[in-house]
């Protein structure tokens, strides 16, 4: 058991908005409920037990394991998944059978390219489903925060890479 308070890290109003009665936007996780609060409490809590507030020691496999007791495997590597049909189908099956999470992140030092599609800059992504259509192969991926949208090829307004035929496979 751990001993947490229920104050919450915020992000400090800056000077122009010292009169503002908005609330301030939270540094941890959070829900997207408005007011729900459990996700930002049971966060603090693990980084309490585990690293005393210190999340740049901590990785995702750690936490993947301390919440759900699976044993990370580093097996996949998306190069070899992208080149070998075999390697990709086997990927698929995993993550359409819920056998695997797949975490992704931008790259170090390719920060600016990554903001022009739309990623956030050292921001955790979700794998959430995989396609095939021909030789297009897709990975589907969540923004637990919902703040930006995808801009590079396939996004929602792209006329040219989207064909009939893979829009009704996503």
């Amino acid at each position: 058991m751990v001993e947490i308070d229920d104050q919450i890290p915020v992000y400090p109003r800056l000077d122009w908005q010292l009169g503002d009665i908005r609330p301030r936007q939270l540094m941890s996780a959070h829900s997207k409920v408005n007011g729900e609060f459990w996700v930002s409490l049971f966060e603090k809590g693990f980084l309490r037990l585990y690293s005393e507030y210190d999340s740049h020691e901590l990785s995702f496999d750690e936490a993947v394991h301390a919440f759900c007791q699976w044993i990370p495997n580093p097996q996949f590597e998306i190069n070899t998944i992208w080149k070998y049909d075999f390697e990709w189908k086997r990927f698929v099956r995993q993550l359409k059978t819920n056998k695997i999470l797949v975490p992704i992140c931008t790259i170090e030092g390719r920060i600016s390219e990554s903001q022009n599609l739309g990623l956030i800059a050292n921001q955790g992504y979700a794998v959430i489903d995989a396609f095939q259509c021909g030789n297009t192969k897709l990975l589907k991926i969540r923004n637990p925060h919902g703040t930006d949208v995808w801009r590079g090829n396939f996004n929602s307004w792209d006329n040219k890479n989207w064909t009939k035929e893979l829009q009704k496979q996503v």
